[in-house]
């Protein structure tokens, strides 16, 4: 049966063909400037993959919703640096249609579920109930949900120790234009995994192990292998370290890798894995890239329910600091879309379980315990979109970026207003809970409090209409100037 390829692994492959041979600037040799080339001088390259995600919106949407994505991704990829149809492919592959195909919805229900996540509507877009399982966490699931996630290309560059010449011969054989994680290609990683670690590196120096643990732990995460890509990151980490060298690429391969274990500790790997990829290396222009493959991860283990709205955080405060100014709108572009997915989400499992005519589901607890928790998530995510948009208005300088934020704006404003909704739903169904429980059952407590409610309704208001004076003022700005 033939598939829409995924095409954010389209995307990795592609930009595999915009690697090239170069000189280790300064000695680095753990960087990713050592080991990829700048990704807007490929755009033609990644042109070849756009057709793939405008086929699965225009499929998904029956082209009525999907122009909206498009118009958001179209613009993220031009502050990227890409025209035309490359830059709406690299757009919507930042924006995560590809961790909504991994997390059970498939590519099409992915781009559903993007669209109507972009565009806002209370009408339910996906089977919530087939996409019950999910909830529990799977190691090997997660693996194979992986391929389907934005990941880091591979290398091209014949620069280094023998061992590594070798492994980059290997990676020769990889099918130009494919996804790194068919069969044949992943069988070709496994070659140049094998020929970067067919003899010790006690003989050479410092650099040259660095050098050398880096290009293993990359191809180990290419081969989907994280508990090595993890382990050989971290010694790439203190070679590299002992060198008085930058090892942004393996400290981002240790974070990637660290997301995928049973238990690690989200802070630390953030503050101090992810944290130092970014900010020691901020001129990288793959850092959207960066933040697109943590955040699919990050997404998912959310809809696990391993992470929570919390998660967002630290990342927003990455995308704020100073040295990523020049990428700071697309990062918080990235982030702004990703808090509304994941509202869509929550927005979704209440309202297909407190509107379910499945008795089973009507009367499970866990059903209970299922929506309280989607609404208190929700909340919380609101709040954090609301913070991402408003640091996002100060950011915004162009006229194109004033639009696009008014945008934004309406698109929180709606998802703010709809948790009154929301909280219909839940207190209506815990009513029907509380009617149908036997005498002398304790009570099911109710999610909302209603002080609270109207607080934050007037907060919201407050705010929202801070934000609309500021986007005024500055357009007005824009224009004198």
């Amino acid at each position: 049966m033939n598939r829409i390829p995924c095409a954010v692994c389209i995307l990795s492959a592609v930009l595999l063909l915009g690697a090239v041979t170069v000189a280790h600037a300064g000695g680095e040799v753990a960087t990713f400037a050592s080991f990829y080339k700048e990704p807007w001088r490929i755009g033609w390259i990644v042109a070849l993959a756009s057709a793939v995600i405008a086929a699965a919106l225009i499929v998904a949407t029956g082209g009525t919703a999907s122009p909206i994505v498009v118009t958001i991704g179209t613009f993220i990829g031009n502050l990227a640096g890409f025209t035309g149809i490359a830059a709406t492919n690299y757009g919507l592959a930042l924006l995560g249609g590809g961790s909504l195909a991994s997390g059970g919805f498939g590519m099409l229900g992915g781009a559903v579920v993007l669209t109507a996540a972009l565009s806002f509507s209370t009408d339910m877009v996906v089977d919530v109930g087939a996409n019950y399982a999910l909830t529990e966490w799977s190691y090997s699931r997660f693996v194979e949900s992986s391929r389907q996630m934005n990941n880091l290309p591979a290398p091209v560059n014949t620069d280094g120790p023998e061992p590594c010449a070798a492994a980059m011969k290997m990676l020769e054989a990889l099918v130009p234009g494919t996804s790194l994680f068919t069969d044949e290609n992943q069988e070709t990683i496994a070659r140049a995994r094998q020929a970067v670690t067919s003899q010790p590196i006690t003989a050479f120096d410092a650099d040259e192990k660095a050098r050398i643990m880096t290009i293993r732990s990359l191809l180990s995460y290419l081969n989907l292998d994280y508990p090595a890509a993890h382990d050989e990151g971290l010694q790439a980490i203190r070679y590299a370290r002992d060198a008085n060298l930058r090892r942004t690429l393996p400290a981002f391969i240790v974070a990637v890798a660290s997301l995928h274990q049973e238990e690690f500790d989200y802070q630390a790997v953030v503050r101090d894995y992810f944290r130092y990829a970014v900010l020691a290396e901020p001129e990288n222009k793959l850092v959207p890239l960066l933040y697109a493959v943590f955040l699919d991860r990050v997404g998912y283990l959310m809809q696990t329910g391993r992470l929570d709205a919390q998660a967002f955080h630290p990342l927003a405060a990455i995308a704020a600091d100073e040295s990523l100014a020049d990428q700071a709108y697309i990062l918080h572009s990235i982030l702004t879309a990703r808090y509304a997915i994941a509202a869509k989400y929550h927005q979704q499992v209440i309202t297909a379980l407190t509107g379910s005519s499945d008795p089973v589901i009507r009367t499970s607890v866990k059903t209970l315990a299922r929506v309280q928790a989607s609404l208190a998530e929700y909340r919380k995510l609101v709040t954090g979109f609301g913070d991402v948009v408003t640091a996002q208005l100060s950011i915004a300088t162009t006229d194109e970026e004033l639009v696009e934020q008014q945008r934004f704006l309406r698109l929180f404003s709606l998802y703010r207003m709809d948790t009154f909704r929301l909280e219909r739903l839940v207190t209506e169904y815990e009513q029907v809970r509380m009617n149908e429980q036997p005498p002398g059952a304790a009570r099911v407590q109710p999610a909302i409090d209603m002080d609270a409610t109207w607080l934050h309704v007037g907060l919201f208001c407050a705010c929202l209409g801070a934000a609309i004076i500021t986007l005024c003022r500055r357009r007005n700005m824009a224009r004198s100037a």
